[in-house]
């Protein structure tokens, strides 16, 4: 089924986001389930402070790397709240506390 309406406020199926051309990833809601506090980092501020992320399940959705890295980043939906993408893969179904379960469906 093919999208009437873009993902993003306006509407459109992509916009330009610091010198880059963000389109929709997923069509679908994503979700990062985790057993235990998880440190993310601010990508608004430079310093990339921590914020906790408590365990549960989140939804979150897939941005460019806001460091300028070719590696995007998983965020807390709405938010620059989050870690590069390869992070959570690297902990994706792991047994244990440290494991994660990244899902898509809602």
């Amino acid at each position: 089924m093919a999208l009437t309406r873009g993902p993003f406020r306006d509407g459109s199926l992509a916009r330009l986001y610091r010198g880059i051309t963000l389109t929709h990833v997923h069509e679908v809601p994503m979700y990062i389930t985790t057993r235990r506090i998880w440190k993310l980092r601010d990508g608004e501020v430079a310093s990339g402070r921590e914020v906790p992320l408590q365990p549960g399940r989140h939804e979150m959705e897939e941005i460019p790397n806001p460091t300028g890295n070719t590696i995007p980043w998983f965020v807390l939906k709405g938010m620059k709240i989050g870690l590069p993408k390869n992070r959570f893969e690297a902990f994706d179904g792991l047994a244990g506390d440290d494991g994660v379960i990244i899902d898509y469906d809602p």
